[in-house]
């Protein structure tokens, strides 16, 4: 989609006396609606309070962690150290309701953060989780985390994850593209637990949902354009669902919970012939934002985006996001992860449910798992380990090394 231009109106004012003056033009016409709502460039100058809820991204290759004004108008760096484990590939954010923020990629590189972001601390683990699964991980009420992982491995926590009850998101066996996992979760405002994550074997997309904590699924229909989720999360009732972008631009899925059935928005894409790059979704329960990085071109002149929705995912805004340009356009290292926080600030960590020390949870009956979708996908696809599932870019081996 091509950026949309202004045709400014010239008013000529002829007046009907001698010497009269042409009164000064007023204000520009509003930026014209397109398919995905209006541009507006550039971001206002709103600056993020502490206190105040906020969206957050981690940006690579930026290396950069921002957050937000409430609106996801304004945006700026957060300051600080981002730990140095998760300075790179395929990390989580994600804020409690109690206000603590958890960054991490797997149990073992879980931390938290009590200052919204500024400084952080590793999560204690009370005992080791077994495997090498990469996991997406979310936050629901004060110190409940859920995580779902490559290896069809679901996680439940009620202790800020210091310890954790094992559950099943898909039958035992399931591999995902391996670094290249695409997945992620959400709580909604109930309590209920909200999976997406694509496995290669067995084969194609697990949607699900459980008013168990993880103990039981049910499956839901499958999404148009579920190949790998940009983002999902709960707004009021109903569920939206990012599909990646890549070379493509994002389109965001909507699921009634009435009708039990999905509507689409038009391609989401801030600038005209893009090149490759990532984007990122999330909700605060009302609106929904995306954050498109920078495109990744050698000229580094095409612009990362914002993309806001108002009504539910139905249309959104795009207006130019704070990264001009990809520091790095020869490199092919871009990540990104988005999150949300309510702004407040957290009580002491809680102590480690004691429970949860020497049990991981019984595995459940394969009946307590999400069945398959009704439309199968192949077993492999050419974009296997591929960032954003795109088969034009490196796998993730390749990557690393070059780095």
């Amino acid at each position: 989609m091509r950026l949309l231009s202004t045709v400014s109106l010239l008013a000529l004012v002829t007046l009907g006396c001698s010497g009269g003056t042409t009164p000064p033009p007023g204000p520009p016409p509003p930026p014209g609606p397109g398919p995905q709502g209006p541009v507006v460039a550039p971001l206002p100058p709103a600056v993020p309070v502490a206190g105040q809820p906020a969206f957050f991204v981690w940006y690579n290759p930026g290396k950069t962690l921002y957050h937000s004004t409430p609106d996801a108008a304004g945006w700026a760096p957060v300051g600080g150290a981002f730990p140095a484990d998760l300075t790179n590939w395929y990390v989580s954010l994600a804020g409690d309701a109690g206000g603590r923020l958890y960054a991490g990629k797997s149990p073992a590189a879980l931390f938290h953060s009590e200052d919204a972001g500024k400084t952080w601390a590793a999560v204690p683990q009370t005992a080791t989780i077994a495997g090498t699964e990469d996991f997406r991980f979310c936050a629901g009420a004060a110190d409940e985390l859920f995580a779902v992982g490559s290896g069809g491995t679901g996680l439940y926590s009620t202790d800020a994850g210091q310890s954790w009850v094992v559950r099943r998101v898909a039958a035992e066996g399931a591999r995902g593209a391996g670094d290249g996992f695409t997945g992620g979760c959400a709580f909604s405002a109930t309590g209920d637990v909200l999976v997406d994550a694509w496995y290669f074997d067995p084969p194609g997309p697990v949607t699900a949902t459980s008013a168990d904590k993880g103990a039981t699924w049910a499956s839901l229909p499958r999404a148009a354009n579920n190949t790998s989720t940009d983002g999902l999360g709960y707004v009021g009732p109903n569920i939206f669902y990012a599909q990646h972008g890549g070379y493509t631009g994002v389109k965001v899925s909507r699921f009634d919970a009435n009708a039990r059935t999905w509507a689409e928005t038009p391609e989401l894409k801030g600038a005209p012939d893009r090149e490759w790059a990532l984007s990122a979704y999330v909700t605060d329960g009302q609106r929904i934002v995306g954050w498109e990085n920078p495109g990744k071109n050698a000229a580094g002149a095409v612009k990362g985006y914002v993309q806001v929705s108002n009504d539910g995912g139905a249309t959104f805004a795009a207006a130019v996001g704070p990264v001009l340009s990809d520091p790095t356009p020869d490199l092919w290292d871009e990540y990104i992860a988005m999150g949300w926080h309510n702004g407040r600030t957290p009580g002491p960590m809680p102590a480690a449910k004691p429970e949860s020390k020497t049990t991981h949870g019984a595995r459940p009956p394969d009946s307590a798992l999400p069945k398959a979708p009704e439309a199968p996908h192949p077993a492999q696809r050419p974009d296997a380990g591929r960032p954003n599932g795109n088969p034009k870019s490196p796998t993730l081996e390749e990557l690393r090394k070059k780095h």
